[in-house]
């Protein structure tokens, strides 16, 4: 399942929750797409998606991700959205997010968007930022995949 590869990441970003007013949705819808993928590398994907959406946002912080199937066909592919009510990003941010060394962090190394960039990829996939209307940041990654009978 995908949402436990979203929850093992969750986890792993516990200590930058601990107190604080963070809450995960995660959306089922989508749930019966099966995705070969690898799952600890897109533990790591998820876990820089939730870092970024942690140290963006100030109290409360709401994550919410979901999956959508059939996005490019009925049967081949899948995007899993990552939205956050934080900032959104910068004009500067929108042009270097996926550049190594890019970061907005004062102690980041600008690395984690270059890297799951490169895991994304690695998957057949794309990850991209994307344009709303709402405050926040929204990331898709869209991924091959096959409906489970």
């Amino acid at each position: 399942r995908w949402s436990s590869t979203l929850e093992e990441a969750w986890e792993l970003v516990s200590t930058l929750r601990s107190n604080r007013d963070a809450t995960l949705e995660i959306e089922a819808a989508g749930s019966e797409v099966a995705l070969e993928l690898d799952r600890f590398r897109m533990v790591q994907v998820f876990r820089i998606l939730l870092e970024n959406s942690l140290a963006a946002c100030t109290d409360p912080v709401r994550i919410r991700v979901w999956l959508e199937s059939g996005v490019v066909s009925p049967s081949d592919s899948v995007r899993i959205v990552f939205e956050d009510n934080g900032p959104g990003l910068s004009a500067e941010a929108k042009r270097h997010i996926f550049e190594p060394f890019f970061t907005t962090k004062t102690k980041g190394t600008g690395l984690g968007m270059a890297i799951a960039l490169r895991l994304v990829d690695a998957h057949a996939g794309r990850i991209a930022w994307v344009e709303t209307n709402e405050r926040g940041a929204r990331f898709e990654i869209t991924l091959p995949g096959t409906r489970s009978v």
